[in-house]
C-alpha cells in the first residue's frame, strides 16, 4: 500500500500559485460555466443565463455566485446529507463543501468543526458556507473575483475593478502577514494552517517556507491544452508529457467513472459521489475514484477535480483513477494538462 507521507517527496500542491498562471477574463459566461462544472459537477443549463447577466452587470461578484450556488436547493439536495457510518454527522457533506468552495481536500480538524456546526443547525450548512467564504484562506486564494476550481481564473468584467488578477499579489501579502518576525521565512509556529499544508508547501523539505515556496513565479508555457483520456480500468495512463523539476502542472478534468457494478457507485475527478474511500487504492486517504498522478516511478498524489502541482522531480507524467480494484470499472476522465516552466 502506498504511504501518504511519501506524497511530499513526489509532488506538492500549490493551489495559490495558480492565480499567477492565467490572465483575468472578461467572459462572464466562461466564469459561470466553470462554477457550474466545479460546484454542481455538471454543465451549465439555461437557468445559468441569469448568473451571467448578474455578473456582466456588476450586480454581483464571483464570491456572491459561489455563495448562491453553495446555498442553492439543488446543491443541498445533491450534496448535503447525513450518511450512515459517518464518524461525525455531515462530515462527508462538509468535505464536499471544502472541495467546491475552497478547491481543496479538507483538513481533519476543520472539517469536523464545521460538521458539528451543521449538525447543531439540523443539517443546514448556510453558516458553514458563509464561514468558508469569509475565511482568510478564501480571501487569499480567490478574493471577490477568483473562480474556485478553475486553476487560477479571475473575472475582470465591466465593474470588477480588477483589470489584472487581484490574486496575483495575494501570495506575497499572505507571506508577509505570517512572517511575524520579518526574517524572510515562515516557521511552523508562524504558519497559519495545518501540518499537512505546511509540509506540502515545504517542497525542499528544509523545515521552513520561503516566499518562493508560497508563491510560485510564472514562467513560459511549455505544454498547453494536451488532452489525455484516462480509462477507469487502467492503473496508469501515459500522458506523453515529460516534466522538469519545478514545472507547474495544471489539470482540468471532466467525465465520470463507475467504480463497481453497483449503479450508484460512481465518481467524478474529485472522487466518489458518496465520499467513500478504498483501503488499497494508491492514495487510500483520498476519495475513491478521483484523479491521481505520478511522475516517473515516484509515489502517487491525489489531483481531484482541478489542481495545480509543482513537480520536484523530472520524468514522464502518468494519470490514473484512485481505486483498488479496476476490472469491474467503466468510464473515463478527459484531462487537459498544461505545463508551465519555472
Amino acid at each position: 500500500m502506498w504511504r501518504v507521507i511519501s506524497l511530499i517527496v513526489a509532488l506538492t500542491f500549490v493551489p495559490l500559485a495558480a492565480s499567477a498562471q492565467q490572465p483575468c477574463t472578461t467572459d462572464a459566461r466562461r466564469v459561470v460555466d466553470e462554477l457550474y462544472r466545479h460546484m454542481f459537477e455538471r454543465g451549465a443549463d439555461a437557468a445559468s443565463a441569469g448568473h451571467v447577466r448578474d455578473l456582466e452587470s456588476g450586480r454581483v461578484t464571483v464570491r456572491n455566485l459561489v455563495r448562491d450556488i453553495a446555498k442553492s436547493s439543488e446543491h443541498n439536495q445533491r450534496f448535503i446529507r447525513q450518511e450512515s457510518g459517518e464518524e461525525t454527522p455531515y462530515i462527508r457533506s462538509i468535505e464536499t463543501l471544502y472541495r467546491h468552495v475552497l478547491g481543496r481536500q479538507p483538513d481533519r480538524n476543520g472539517a469536523r468543526s464545521y460538521a458539528e456546526m451543521a449538525a447543531r443547525n439540523g443539517g443546514n450548512v448556510n453558516s458553514v458556507v458563509d464561514a468558508l467564504l469569509a475565511s482568510p484562506e478564501y480571501n487569499n486564494a480567490f478574493g471577490d473575483w477568483g473562480v474556485p476550481g478553475s486553476g487560477g481564473l479571475v473575472y475582470c468584467g465591466n465593474n470588477s475593478n480588477n483589470q489584472t488578477s487581484n490574486t496575483s499579489t495575494t501570495d506575497a501579502g499572505r507571506f508577509r502577514g505570517m512572517d511575524r518576525n520579518h526574517d524572510g521565512r515562515i516557521t511552523r509556529d508562524e504558519w497559519q494552517g495545518s501540518d499537512r499544508a505546511f509540509r506540502a508547501n515545504d517542497w525542499n523539505n528544509d523545515g521552513v517556507l520561503s516566499g518562493d515556496e508560497l508563491a510560485g513565479s510564472p514562467g513560459t508555457a511549455a505544454t498547453t491544452g494536451t488532452v489525455t483520456v484516462v480509462s477507469a480500468t487502467q492503473r496508469w495512463t501515459d500522458t506523453g508529457i515529460d516534466v522538469t523539476a519545478g514545472d507547474m502542472v495544471t489539470f482540468d478534468s471532466e467525465g465520470s467513472v463507475r467504480l463497481s457494478e453497483g449503479g450508484d457507485d460512481t465518481a467524478t475527478a474529485s472522487g466518489s459521489r458518496t465520499g467513500r474511500r478504498a483501503q488499497d487504492a494508491p492514495v487510500p486517504q483520498a476519495p475513491a475514484g478521483g484523479l491521481i498522478a505520478r511522475i516517473g516511478d515516484s509515489a502517487p498524489v491525489y489531483v481531484g477535480d482541478r489542481r495545480v502541482l509543482r513537480a520536484p522531480v523530472s520524468g514522464r507524467l502518468y494519470l490514473g483513477v484512485n481505486d483498488d480494484h479496476l476490472p469491474d470499472n467503466s468510464g473515463e476522465f478527459r484531462v487537459t494538462v498544461s505545463v508551465r516552466n519555472r
